[in-house]
């Protein structure tokens, strides 16, 4: 994936995240309009399947076109309800899952999140572990989006992915929207920065727009007499002598 992709684009994913909390509502409120609404002392009947044919003549063009929006997107979704189970998936998922997942089921509806997630194993398992404790939390209230970037490597090749969960609307929320995406080309460019930056010849320091040390050399390390770990997250302002601080904030 070419990380010049628009899908990369700061802010990205937060609107992904809230076109398919946008279809889950309205599709729910379809179903309400056409006389279909469920039963509400049952809430995981509550849960109408993004991905897939609720079989209604009425609805039918509307639920396939939320399914081939979801399945246009690239990166792995699943829709969980208020218990973890998983409801739907797309496309990406599907393919995933019938690639590197031979043993379990492609479409996995109807299996618990959090139960998979728990009796995971290999080298993933630690990270699936802290990816169940964090939608624990997200199903208990606790916060609104939980996010880790973890290694899934095989023995062909290393990759990477970005796993995030966001909490749908409720207290406690109805259900958790799950999306992975492969940022292996985005770490693999990463790391040829930084070996790069660390060849350089001269002190390097990268800044974030608040003036930030987020990246720095070990000839800057050298220059400035800081660890490393001393610098980053640091203001630029503090390797600027005091005499010359404000001078430096007017010149910004």
């Amino acid at each position: 994936m070419n990380n010049k992709d628009p899908l990369f684009a700061p802010g990205t994913n937060e609107e992904i995240l809230a076109l398919i909390e946008t279809l889950h509502e309205s599709r729910q409120r379809l179903e309400y309009l056409l006389g279909g609404k469920k039963d509400s002392a049952s809430p995981r009947d509550e849960h109408v399947n993004l991905l897939d044919s609720a079989g209604k003549p009425l609805n039918h063009d509307a639920n396939a076109g939320q399914a081939a929006i979801l399945d246009a997107l690239p990166m792995q979704i699943a829709l969980l309800d208020s218990d973890g189970i998983i409801t739907s998936v797309n496309q990406a998922w599907r393919q995933f899952a019938l690639a590197n997942l031979p043993r379990c089921p492609v479409e996995a509806v109807g299996l618990n999140y959090l139960t998979l997630c728990d009796t995971a194993h290999g080298e993933s398992v630690v990270e699936a572990q802290h990816i169940a404790t964090g939608v624990r939390s997200l199903l208990n209230g606790s916060g609104r989006r939980f996010s880790l970037d973890y290694q899934c490597s095989s023995s062909a090749q290393q990759r990477w992915f970005q796993m995030t969960a966001t909490a749908l609307a409720g207290s406690p929320p109805k259900g958790i929207v799950v999306m992975y995406l492969d940022v292996t080309d985005q770490r693999k460019a990463d790391k040829k920065f930084r070996d790069l930056l660390e060849a350089a010849p001269e002190a390097m320091i990268i800044v974030n727009s608040e003036a930030e040390i987020v990246l720095a050399n070990q000839q800057s390390v050298n220059l400035f007499g800081w660890r490393s770990d001393e610098l980053i997250g640091q203001k630029i302002e503090i390797l600027v002598p005091e005499r010359y601080r404000g001078a430096h904030r007017n010149m910004r």
